[in-house]
Order: C-alpha cells, then sequence, then structure tokens
C-alpha cells in the first residue's frame, strides 16, 4: 500500500493497481491478481534454474558413458533423463526451490531407467544382477542364464560397469566390472547350467571420502549380435543398458 500525494487523487481501478480513499488520505496499492503474477513469476525462475541444472546433470552422466551408448540411445532419452532427475530434485528436504540438487534427493528414482529403444534387460536375462553395499564395498551378483532370445540374436556379451562422478562436474570416474578373462562373445544356445559369479568393488578404491555428496550408478549392458560370415554383427533389437543401483556416497 502506498499513498498518493500531488494534486490529482484518484480512485478505481487501473490495470493492476486500486486506487482508494481512506479517512482523508488517498492510497495505491497492487491487486492479488498482480500478486499472483509476481508469485507465478517466481516460481517460474526457482523452476526454469532446476530445470537448467537438471539438464546440465544429464548432460554430464551421458558424456561420462558416451562410448557405451554408442548411436543406440532414442530420441527421447535425453528429455526423459532430464525429467527423472527434475523428479529427485523435486525430493530434496535440504534445499529451498531454485536451489534443489540431485544428489541430495532420492536418487533410487534411476534405478531400472533404460537407455534403449529395444527389448529391456529383463526381458532377456531370467534375472537382473544384484546389487549390495556394506560400508565402502560394493558387490554386484549375477548369472548368465538368460530367459528369451531376441529373434535372429546368436551371441550376447553382458557387461557391469560403475559410474562415480558430482553433480557440478568436478569428479567421474567409470569402472569396468568385468573380469579380465571375460568371454567377449556368448552363445545363446549354451548348454549346461547357469553360471554365477560375484565382482567386488571398495568405492574408497575410486574416490576418498568426503563431504561432497559423490553419486554412484551401476550399469548393466547386455549386447546381442547375430553371427553371419564369420563377423559378429550388431542387433539393435536385442541390445539394452539398465541402471540396477543409485547410491550417493557422502562422508563415507
Amino acid at each position: 500500500m502506498a499513498k498518493q500525494s500531488g494534486i490529482m487523487r484518484l480512485r478505481g481501478r487501473i490495470g493492476d493497481f486500486l486506487f482508494y480513499k481512506m479517512g482523508k488520505d488517498y492510497f495505491v496499492r497492487t491487486t492479488s491478481r498482480s500478486n499472483r503474477k509476481l508469485k507465478n513469476a517466481k516460481g517460474v525462475k526457482q523452476a526454469n534454474r532446476e530445470f537448467a541444472h537438471a539438464s546440465q546433470v544429464a548432460k554430464r552422466l551421458r558424456n561420462s558413458i558416451s562410448h557405451l551408448l554408442g548411436h543406440l540411445v532414442h530420441g527421447r532419452f535425453s528429455s526423459q533423463l532430464t525429467g527423472k532427475l527434475q523428479r529427485i530434485m523435486a525430493t530434496d528436504p535440504v534445499h529451498p526451490k531454485g536451489e534443489r540438487q540431485v544428489s541430495y534427493g532420492d536418487v533410487s528414482l534411476l534405478k531400472s531407467l533404460e537407455f534403449f529403444k529395444g527389448k529391456s534387460a529383463d526381458y532377456i536375462m531370467s534375472w537382473l544382477p544384484e546389487v549390495e553395499h556394506e560400508g565402502s564395498m560394493m558387490r554386484v551378483r549375477y548369472s548368465d542364464h538368460i530367459n528369451k532370445i531376441p529373434p535372429g540374436a546368436t551371441h550376447y556379451t553382458l557387461s557391469l560397469h560403475a559410474l562415480y562422478f558430482d553433480e557440478y562436474g568436478s569428479f567421474d570416474e567409470l569402472i569396468d566390472l568385468n573380469e579380465p578373462d571375460y568371454m567377449p562373445y556368448i552363445p545363446y544356445e549354451r548348454k549346461g547350467a547357469p553360471k554365477f559369479f560375484t565382482h567386488e568393488l571398495d568405492v574408497h578404491s575410486v574416490f576418498s571420502p568426503t563431504e561432497r555428496p559423490i553419486m554412484g550408478l551401476v550399469l548393466c549392458r547386455l549386447t546381442s549380435y547375430k553371427f553371419v560370415n564369420g563377423q559378429y554383427d550388431l542387433l539393435v533389437s536385442g541390445t539394452a543398458m539398465h541402471i540396477l543401483d543409485a547410491k550417493v556416497y557422502q562422508g563415507e
């Protein structure tokens, strides 16, 4: 509310301003409609800041695993990943709107995110690898047993990776969890009982304990091939990459 001064004193409404007399004095104030506009404008700015930050984090994540993605990522993946990160930021209980961060939200919402458009990893595999945490130790247990063979596929590769990164870009490290003697091409029509494997990683061998939040993702990529004329041809429809686990490390 502001007091009118000068020779001309107004009464009535002009746009979002209400001019009125109270007692012997004249005043002007904005209407509730204008206040709503200001409030909405503030909310839009907050949303824009969070969208920009989510987009930057999504870009850093994609760049960190670009050689795993190749040309297989579908066209809508970038917007889907950004939207998922925004939903995670919305669960941040620490920072105010407009300043919320991914690593303070519920990053477990990233679990089961599929990167490719073809068959999902759990469609092809009998069961997905399982991730366990005990202190700084991370274990991945999995089997090579296959549930459904993609049409036309003769062989596959299964690779496991751990990505650790800071959402502001000051640190990122991608670790290959497969054994050095890992067989690159496994026949789908293999005989015998399924084999079981366990991989372990001490995350402190990757980064030192810090107060800065570090996000950790465990990724599984299953790539299908068709063996023709002595060479392995990639089958896009039988290739999948999946986030098995998502965790934030802070002061550990």
